[in-house]
């Protein structure tokens, strides 16, 4: 192959020629390629220096025009009136040979689709991707072609491809929730509850969205500060560290943390916004009841007014106490059941006789549980289990002051039935609240009231 250099061309007569004013005729020398190039690029000279020079870009046009686009089908499927789908087709030159995109009509026009794309399109080595667009005003299938229209300048030849578009209008519906447990449920305190909405379905024509399940606690105990979570990290802890819940599945866990009633529900959903009020399907409720299984069961929360989040990691501190009917006062010792002692060995009927602290929250608001399944007879022992509360830490330790006041409520359940609620504001650090003693005889369970809360 030989290179040709051209120091000065005249072309007469040619249209389609534009002025370059960045190449000068008397000093940019043009090199004609290879004889099987597809385009040739010639820098013309005048003869006369103050005409300039032209850039001329000469078609390969013995050349077939070849046109790819892909897909030649655009399914856009069931799109909800009022909202948008896209998809986007690929234009390419075949053979990199350059091409105008002069023309994208759709036949029949139709306003629910929309091309979005300037004309002219100019094509060359690289594809370029054409956004078609799918918002249908009214249900319905829609059908039309859309026909791409490609031209080579000085040819005088095209190539036209047509391309079949097609989509559906439908009226958006509501997804319907429902429960593997649809309840009631009766479960013990500190019980883990499996939470399961995987029969909930999507709403009809969007069998292929995926559903989010968020779950919510409608209503509780007083004092109860559980939560729904994904799963629970320790079971013997279930309140410790629990993972987040995800809304993206359908399952998750709650724990009840108090005795009584909750009323949980789940919110299905999709990547469709709507009116809660105008999909009440879209909701499902479960009521639990948690009950003590054991024979004494007693609870404590409180409230500190100061403290404007006592749900995160800093907090008053109140501590529940259980003494035996043998301990002498609240001082620590063996017959002594609190945070320091959360597991006594108290004998006489092995571990079902022994207490333990199920819960001990040292940050906020509670709850804290002690519990025994078997209780001593206390006519035999010649004294009563005594439940107190103490004020253990008072300290703010953000603000370098005192949390304050904080209202603490008491809760002793025997034989699962609430035998009584004992209210009462403990003030400072270190404050002992002697509440009730326990009295466990064979034909008499019941509490006696010490330290009421006092008259307004």
């Amino acid at each position: 192959m030989r290179t040709l250099i051209l120091s000065a061309l005249w072309i007469l007569g040619c249209d389609g020629l534009a002025t370059d004013p960045a190449v000068d005729p008397q000093t940019d020398d043009a090199t004609l390629g290879a004889p099987d190039a597809r385009t040739e690029e010639v820098q013309v000279g005048a003869p006369d220096a103050a005409s300039g020079s032209a850039p001329m870009e000469v078609p390969a046009c013995d050349a077939p025009l070849a046109l790819a686009v892909a897909p030649i089908r655009l399914d856009f499927g069931r799109v909800p009136v009022g909202e948008v789908q896209v998809l986007a087709l690929t234009l390419r030159s075949e053979g990199g040979q350059p091409i105008e995109i002069t023309a994208l009509d759709l036949d029949p026009p139709d306003g629910a689709f929309e091309i979005d794309a300037q004309r002219p399109l100019h094509l060359g080595q690289e594809a370029i991707t054409v956004q078609v667009r799918f918002a249908p005003a009214a249900e319905g299938p829609r059908v039309t072609t859309l026909h791409v229209r490609a031209e080579r300048a000085g040819c005088g030849d095209h190539s036209m491809v047509a391309v079949a578009l097609s989509g559906e209008g439908i009226t958006l519906g509501c997804p319907r929730a429902a429960l593997v447990e649809p309840g009631p449920l009766h479960v013990r305190v500190l019980g883990i509850v499996a939470l399961d909405a995987r029969p909930s379905v999507p709403a009809e024509g969007l069998a292929d969205r995926p559903l989010t399940s968020s779950w919510v606690v409608l209503h509780r105990p007083t004092g109860s500060t559980s939560s729904v979570v994904e799963r629970i990290s320790n079971p013997r802890a279930p309140l410790d560290a629990p993972v987040p819940d995800d809304i993206t599945t359908p399952e998750a866990s709650f724990v009840a943390d108090l005795a009584g009633r909750y009323l949980l529900e789940v919110r299905v959903g999709d990547a469709h916004p709507r009116e809660e009020a105008a999909c009440p399907e879209a909701r499902a409720q479960l009521e639990l009841i948690a009950e003590p299984d054991q024979a004494i069961h007693i609870e404590l929360f409180w409230h500190t007014p100061a403290d404007v989040d006592e749900t995160d990691a800093i907090g008053s501190d109140l501590d529940l106490h259980l003494l035996h009917p043998a301990a002498a006062d609240f001082a620590p010792s063996p017959w002594h059941c609190a945070y320091d002692n959360g597991a006594p060995d108290w004998g006489a009927d092995g571990p079902d006789g022994n207490p333990s602290l199920d819960l001990d929250d040292t940050n906020g608001a509670g709850p804290e549980n002690i519990n025994v399944r078997v209780p001593e007879d206390t006519a035999a022992l010649g004294g009563t289990y005594r439940v107190g509360v103490v004020y253990y830490n008072a300290e703010n330790p953000t603000e370098g002051t005192s949390w304050g006041p904080s209202e603490a409520t008491v809760r002793i359940f025997l034989d699962g039935v609430l035998a009584g609620e004992w209210v009462r504001t403990l003030t400072e650090a270190s404050q002992l609240w002697e509440v009730a003693r326990i009295v466990w005889t064979d034909g008499d369970h019941h509490v006696e009231t010490v330290d009421p809360m006092p008259e307004p």
